[in-house]
C-alpha cells in the first residue's frame, strides 16, 4: 500500500485491508447487520389475474371484484437483519439471525406487508466439510392481519472442494399455517436440493446453480372432503454476478417452479398445474465504506392450468443498504 501504485489499485488494497480487518477471528464470535430501504413500482401488488372475468364448468362467466384483478402501485421498503456466530470450540459454533421486512404501497394500503424470520442452529466444520442445523420460524402479515406462519428446520452440507468450487446438499421441512378459512391452505412442506457454486479463472465472475424437488401435504379438507392444498414441486434456481472494479458489480438470476396439486378443483373440475418463472436483473455500487446502492428489476410469470391464478408482475426498485 505504501508503494506508488496508481489510484484504482490503491483504493481495491483499501478495499481488501479493510474486509480482512472486519474478517471474525474463527476463535471468536461475530456479528453482522443490515439496514436496507428502497422505493419502487410494482405492476402487480397483489399478484393477481389481470382479467376481469373467469369461465366456471357448467355455470358460465363471472366478473370479479376490481380487488380481486391485479393492481400496479409505486412501493416504498424497509428490511434489516442481524446475524451472530459463537464458536463452541475448533469444530461447532451457535448460530442465530433475524429479519424483519414492511412494504408500504402508495394508494393501494390494503396490500401493505410486514414479514419477520428467525432462525438459530449449530455448526460443525472439519477440513473441506461443514454441516449445519437450524430451527426456523417466521409470520406474514398483510395489512396488518397475519395471513400465515411457520416453523421448521433445515440440514445442510457444504463440501469445497478447492478455492473455486463449492458442493451443497440440503433437506427442508416447514409447517405453514394460514389464519381463518384459509386454513385449507395449511401445509407440511418438505423439500430436498442440490446446489453448486463456481468462480471462473478470472476471478471476477461466480456462477451459481441449484435443483430441488419435493412436496407439500394438505392438513385441512374442504367441506365436500377434497384437499386443494396437497401438491408436489419441482424446480431450478441459476444465476451469476461479475465485478467490474471495486466499486460495480453486476448479478442476475433465473428461476422456475413446477407443481402439480393432487386433486381435482371442486369449482374449476380440473386438475390445478402451475409454473412460475421469474427474471432478475441488477447492479450494486459501493459508493462508501459499507454503503450499497442497488438499482434490480425483476419479471414474474405464472402459467396454470386454471386462469384464475395465471399472472404477470414487473417489479423495478431502487434500493441502499448499510451493512455492519
Amino acid at each position: 500500500r505504501n508503494q506508488n501504485v496508481p489510484p484504482e489499485v490503491a483504493r481495491a488494497i483499501d478495499r481488501l485491508l479493510s474486509a480482512i480487518d472486519r474478517a471474525p477471528d474463527a476463535g471468536k464470535p461475530s456479528f453482522a447487520g443490515f439496514i436496507e430501504a428502497a422505493v419502487g413500482r410494482d405492476t402487480n401488488v397483489n399478484s393477481a389475474t389481470s382479467q376481469n372475468a373467469v369461465a366456471v364448468p357448467g355455470l358460465g362467466a363471472f366478473l370479479l371484484d376490481p380487488a380481486s384483478q391485479s393492481r400496479d402501485a409505486w412501493f416504498s421498503a424497509l428490511s434489516g437483519g442481524v446475524n451472530a456466530r459463537v464458536p463452541l470450540n475448533r469444530e461447532w459454533a451457535f448460530l442465530a439471525g433475524a429479519t424483519g421486512a414492511a412494504r408500504f404501497n402508495g394508494g393501494e394500503s390494503r396490500f401493505d406487508t410486514t414479514a419477520l424470520d428467525g432462525n438459530a442452529g449449530v455448526s460443525w466444520t472439519r477440513g473441506a466439510n461443514r454441516i449445519t442445523a437450524a430451527l426456523q420460524l417466521g409470520m406474514f402479515e398483510v395489512d396488518d392481519d397475519k395471513l400465515r406462519d411457520y416453523t421448521g428446520g433445515s440440514l445442510q452440507w457444504q463440501h469445497t472442494h478447492d478455492a473455486r468450487n463449492q458442493t451443497t446438499v440440503f433437506v427442508q421441512q416447514s409447517r405453514l399455517r394460514y389464519e381463518g378459512t384459509n386454513d385449507v391452505r395449511d401445509v407440511n412442506r418438505n423439500i430436498y436440493g442440490v446446489g453448486h457454486a463456481l468462480v471462473l479463472p478470472n476471478d471476477r465472475t461466480m456462477l451459481f446453480g441449484s435443483v430441488y424437488l419435493g412436496a407439500e401435504t394438505g392438513r385441512n379438507d374442504l367441506p365436500s372432503g377434497v384437499n386443494i392444498a396437497a401438491n408436489d414441486v419441482i424446480g431450478f434456481r441459476v444465476g451469476a454476478q461479475h465485478t467490474l472494479d471495486e466499486r460495480w458489480m453486476l448479478f442476475g438470476a433465473l428461476a422456475h417452479e413446477a407443481r402439480e396439486y393432487s386433486n381435482v378443483d371442486p369449482i374449476f373440475a380440473r386438475v390445478r398445474d402451475d409454473n412460475l418463472t421469474s427474471l432478475s436483473l441488477g447492479a450494486s455500487y459501493a459508493f462508501a465504506k459499507q454503503w450499497l446502492l442497488t438499482p434490480s428489476v425483476s419479471v414474474v410469470r405464472n402459467d396454470s392450468s386454471i386462469n384464475l391464478n395465471e399472472y404477470r408482475r414487473g417489479v423495478a426498485q431502487f434500493a441502499v443498504r448499510r451493512t455492519f
